[in-house]
């Protein structure tokens, strides 16, 4: 084995190293994107869910403010629910 071989296999190592690096790093940075989408559905969720019980139980409520967070606490459970059990899928 003369030295342009070797020179050949320590840069396909080398290489072969940083892409093994370069997978890793992408996928923490997926894993971190998912995570931070996550927790801001979640938490916007959670926010609009709690906003619509405090103003469906809120004494003096207007009808037409009960009714719309009536409305879209029903759309967020039915959404949630379709998504769980598969119902809104479409299956050809």
């Amino acid at each position: 084995m003369d030295g342009a071989d070797k020179l050949r296999l320590r840069q396909e190592a080398a290489d072969a190293q940083l892409r093994r690096w370069k997978d890793k790093e992408e996928t923490k940075l997926r894993l971190l994107t998912k995570a931070i989408l996550f927790g801001v559905l979640t938490g916007g969720g959670l926010f609009i869910s709690v906003l619509c019980i405090y103003v469906i139980l809120k004494e003096g409520s207007a009808p037409n403010t009960v009714n719309w967070a009536t409305s879209t606490l029903t759309s967020m459970a039915t959404g949630i629910m379709g998504y769980l059990t598969g119902k809104n899928s479409n299956h050809d």
